[in-house]
């Protein structure tokens, strides 16, 4: 759905215009300097199943809970000190998956990603191996069961300090994006820019703090960064999904934004932000999947539909 007039400036974004641009290589930097921080460590796989199954964007979540299981059983103290949050002291999981498969038709097998940045770099080694050894177990329901999982090598995922980009883009919201302002959840059409921003930067300093060298990144420049972005179109939805936790006996809610953004032209910082944003999601249940974001440059941007 094409925009046809001005969306609502929220709270935040107002309070931004208001305050001094303080200019792009300084946000840069900074941004470049805590992502220093964070030992980031990536792995690609592809999991084989005994049957075809439909999947959705929960396969994410799905692969969390193999590998839970797994690690549970044979690196018990791996859960205990990475991959649970709340134990060990640290209220943040240090690692997420990405699933990419088809999912409009049955398949037989999930390529994904295993993302993690504990500073020891044991959660993705004990993983790898917990998920080698996962055939038989169950994935999905329905009597679907893993065959095998073929992984690739261990990469470091290093944040260049090159000059990124800047212009016209399309921000993906590839699974549901849950933000929330003033305790209530943002829909389609009241999710802004700026709420994706300062949500991914209060979630970067969190991650530095548990797992990193402690930066900090000041959110203010970058919401006035935000103010002077025009949108060309939204086409976003809301999707209701949820998931039963073992842990927590219940339904988890998974529900959240998902679609598609143009902006005019995104300036270097943000762009450089959004890009991290890739590897680390937005909002809240990463760790099972949400707030994966995607962002691509536009060589022919569309008219801004308001400015």
């Amino acid at each position: 759905m094409n925009a046809t007039a001005p969306l609502p400036i929220s709270e935040v974004e107002a309070t931004a215009v208001a305050m001094p641009h303080r200019g792009t290589v300084p946000l840069l930097d900074a941004l470049q300097q805590l992502l220093a921080g964070l030992q980031v460590r990536m792995l690609e796989g592809r999991l084989l199943l005994d049957r075809p199954l439909m999947l959705d964007w929960q396969a994410s979540s799905t692969l969390r809970g193999l590998t839970g299981h797994a690690l549970t059983d044979r690196y018990p103290g791996v859960i205990r000190s990475w991959f649970k949050p709340g134990q060990s002291g640290h209220d943040l999981p240090a690692f997420l998956f990405q699933a990419a498969h088809d999912t409009g038709r049955p398949i037989r097998e999930v390529a994904f990603r295993l993302i993690a940045w504990d500073p020891e770099g044991v959660l993705l080694e004990f993983s790898a191996r917990a998920l080698a050894g996962a055939t038989g177990r169950p994935f999905g329901g329905r009597g679907t069961l893993v065959a095998a999982c073929r992984l690739g090598e261990p990469e470091r995922l290093v944040f260049s300090g090159a000059p990124p980009l800047a212009g016209p883009a399309r921000l993906s919201l590839v699974t549901p994006v849950a933000v929330k302002e003033r305790k209530a959840w943002l829909g389609p059409r009241e999710l802004l820019l700026g709420h994706l921003v300062r949500a991914f930067v209060r979630r970067l300093n969190r991650l530095s703090a548990a797992f990193g060298n402690g930066g900090q990144l000041d959110e203010t420049p970058w919401l006035a960064e935000c103010a002077l972005v025009q949108e060309t179109d939204r086409q976003l939805r809301w999707i209701s999904a949820q998931r039963r936790s073992t842990t927590q006996l219940g339904m988890l809610s998974l529900a959240g934004v998902a679609g598609t953004i143009g902006f005019a032209g995104l300036p270097a910082s943000l762009f450089a932000l959004l890009q991290a944003a890739e590897a680390f999601h937005v909002g809240f249940h990463t760790v099972h999947g949400c707030g994966q974001l995607r962002l691509e440059p536009t060589a022919r941007p569309s008219p801004p539909a308001y400015g």
